[in-house]
């Protein structure tokens, strides 16, 4: 760092470093080059009407006059046209000091020499044009400094070509020029001094908002990581609750369970709720936009809510249209599940109404309730993740507060525009705008008139978790399932050696322990054992909705925790003939 560059650093008008140097460069220069580019502009134009003037105040010199301003315009054009290419970004600065510069010089050393007396007239106009370019071109305040430094060095090479005219040149520009000078440097130095303090604000607000993003995406991390060893054991619980509860005989002990089985249910829910929110937020789910019916939807609305909303005494109604809408329908589902949930959840008189509106190409499907309602300062922060608004429902304050967010971020995902509008203690509506699309859904598979039962089937369970292992066991001997358990492949293996029976199912934890994997399993029981067994895997990780359901083999993927009629329902639609095999999506 050299001695000028250290007083720069010293009066705040260079960073020390060369990187954040180089980067306020960009910053400043993007915020002025158009401004850069017009007072050439104006300068050339300027020049232009020079011309005019001088044939007005000096007809004698006028010819002379206009030989100097033709040759000042193509130095400020060809700059201006300059400015104007990409790679002129680098070096704009520069560029914006020559044309000032050439065209003094041209005045000065090739024009001034021909004229009688031509230094006072073609000396002064030129480096006030200089001047008036470099106060309005905003460059940093070390170009300031050496277009100073020029404008005197041309007073000195004036005295020195016409020595004569000295006297009346200083009369009429030392005063001007001192003066604009000075101006302009104080200006300048202020000038550079706030931008470069909006700079360090503005990097200031970018490193809070990248360490805000690695927090954020850290806590997801976290969130997913732990769900991971916090599911294993809800998991287990859920599978030996179902097993006691089908096997006490008092109406009490079976009251008691049931109330334990809810309090599973509710956790379980949280544990999908926290992950769903995770993966959206991570950036890890892919839509698959897909043609859908809007009555199919409504169907599943009523089948999941109807009931519920009911024994509240609430007025359920859909709405539907015969429409189909184009989107994901995984997070599509996701989306009106919360939204219907929520309006469910908060409303305690009145009903809950689902129904459509066409505007345009778009699906309007709004969520309309009489619930408490929401003030109008609060309608931003219900889509922050738990955050509750202090609201209570009859079921009590349980769920996280992740519902609406969890809606938020798979509309945003989807590139879909949700919004809400409420009136306190008159109720809400939350509408989802969806493209409309006229094309045909996929054909799905008609159910099948009776699932295949699992009684006396032989099932292989593969986990390396021993409460998981153990309450598959009771589960399954409560379905009058034969089960072979094991903690890793080589162990399955070793069990089966010593049965003639070959496995109807393998169900099989994703992540086992030493990196051993239910794809890794399968493969050596298939090749040792039998090729053609149903599989089903399990894990407690996002991986069930990150393959779409599928391992890398293929085989159906389920998340844990996973309710037993789940595990049951997935077992009979694996062990059912192939013709009676129903498409099915994860857990």
């Amino acid at each position: 760092m050299n001695w000028l560059e250290a007083g720069l650093v010293r009066a705040g008008l260079r960073y020390p470093d060369k990187e954040r140097e180089a980067a306020f460069y960009e910053f400043f220069v993007a915020r002025h080059l158009w401004l850069m580019q017009a007072f050439l502009l104006g300068g050339a134009l300027l020049s232009t009407f020079s011309i005019v003037w001088y044939e007005a105040i000096d007809p004698i010199h006028a010819p002379e006059a206009q030989k100097i301003k033709l040759l000042a315009l193509p130095f400020l054009l060809g700059v201006q046209a300059l400015l104007l290419l990409p790679v002129a970004r680098r070096h704009a600065e520069w560029l914006i000091i020559l044309a000032p510069l050439a065209a003094l010089a041209t005045h000065l050393f090739l024009i001034s020499p021909i004229l009688e007396g031509g230094v006072v007239y073609s000396a002064h106009p030129t480096m006030q044009t200089m001047l008036f370019f470099v106060a309005f071109m905003r460059a940093r305040y070390s170009y300031h400094i050496l277009v100073a430094a020029v404008s005197v060095a041309a007073f000195v090479i004036a005295h020195r070509l016409s020595p004569e005219n000295t006297p009346r040149l200083f009369e009429i520009n030392v005063h001007f020029v001192a003066a604009v000078a000075l101006s302009i440097l104080w200006a300048a130095y202020w000038h550079e001094r706030l931008y470069r303090r909006q700079f360090d604000t503005i990097q200031a607000l970018d490193s809070a908002r990248v360490a805000a993003e690695q927090a954020n995406q850290a806590k997801m991390r976290f969130l997913a990581s732990a769900s991971h060893d916090l599911r294993q054991p809800i998991h287990a619980l859920g599978l030996n609750v179902y097993a006691l509860k089908n096997q006490v005989r008092y109406p009490e002990q079976k009251e008691v369970l049931g109330e334990i089985e809810m309090a599973v249910g509710a956790m379980q829910r949280m544990f999908h709720s926290l992950l769903d929110l995770s993966r959206l937020s991570a950036g890890l789910v892919k839509p698959e936009p897909a043609a859908l019916s809007v009555n199919e939807l409504m169907r599943e609305l009523e089948s999941m809510f109807g009931a519920s909303a009911r024994s509240k005494g609430l007025e359920f109604r859909l709405a539907g249209c015969h429409r189909r809408v184009r989107s994901d329908p995984q997070l599509l589902r996701q989306i009106l599940l919360n939204l219907v949930a929520n309006a469910v959840r908060y409303t305690e008189r009145g009903g809950v109404l689902v129904g459509c509106r066409r505007r345009g190409g778009m699906l309007s499907i709004e969520v309309w309730d009489t619930g408490p309602g929401i003030a109008g300062e609060e309608l931003d922060s219900i889509f922050v993740e738990f955050v509750r608004l202090g609201r209570q429902g009859r079921e009590g304050d349980r769920g996280l507060g992740v519902g609406l967010a969890i809606a938020r971020e798979a509309s945003r995902v989807l590139g879909h525009s949700l919004t809400a509008r409420s009136r306190p203690g008159r109720g809400s509506c939350f509408a989802l705008s969806v493209p409309l699309t006229d094309e045909a859904p996929a054909a799905r598979p008609a159910p099948t008139a009776a699932a295949s039962r699992i009684e006396g089937a032989f099932v292989v369970v593969v986990d390396d978790d021993r409460e998981v292992l153990d309450g598959m066991h009771r589960l399954l001997s409560l379905w009058g399932c034969h089960s072979v358990l094991a903690a890793s492949g080589a162990q399955a293996l070793a069990a089966l050696s010593g049965h003639e029976r070959i496995p109807d199912l393998i169900v099989c934890d994703y992540e086992l322990a030493n990196r051993e994997t239910a794809d890794d399993v399968v493969r050596r029981i298939h090749q040792e054992i039998w090729p053609d067994i149903p599989v089903l895997v399990i894990t407690a990780t996002g991986l069930a909705a990150d393959l779409g359901g599928r391992t890398k083999s293929g085989y159906r993927l389920l998340r844990k925790p996973l309710a037993p009629e789940a595990l049951r329902t997935a077992m009979e639609e694996a062990l059912a003939p192939p013709s009676a095999a129903t498409a099915t999506t994860s857990i």
